[in-house]
């Protein structure tokens, strides 16, 4: 995950963020990230248990920075969680 800089104001971060864990998700969920939106819950568009151990795996591996699994029920959405995200930069 990059930091905020002068150069990348943090609405461009998170929207890039949203499109990273919109990739990971639709690589998990074997579907086209077109189809997913930023504001469609991790529940409703068919993560399970056994799945979000994989995505918060796969993101991890994109983002380079640890994700806890339980981000997933707090910030339901890919756009919920790429806010959170930009405040851990």
């Amino acid at each position: 995950m990059q930091p905020v800089t002068d150069h990348e104001p943090a609405d461009q971060t998170r929207t890039a963020l949203e499109g990273q864990i919109i990739t990971a998700l639709a690589g998990i969920l074997d579907c086209d990230a077109e189809t997913l939106s930023p504001i469609g819950r991790f529940d409703e568009l068919g993560l399970d248990s056994l799945t979000s151990f994989r995505f918060a795996a796969r993101l991890e591996e994109q983002l380079g920075t640890a994700i806890d699994v339980e981000w997933l029920y707090d910030y339901p959405t890919p756009g919920d969680l790429a806010a959170f995200l930009c405040t851990q930069c």
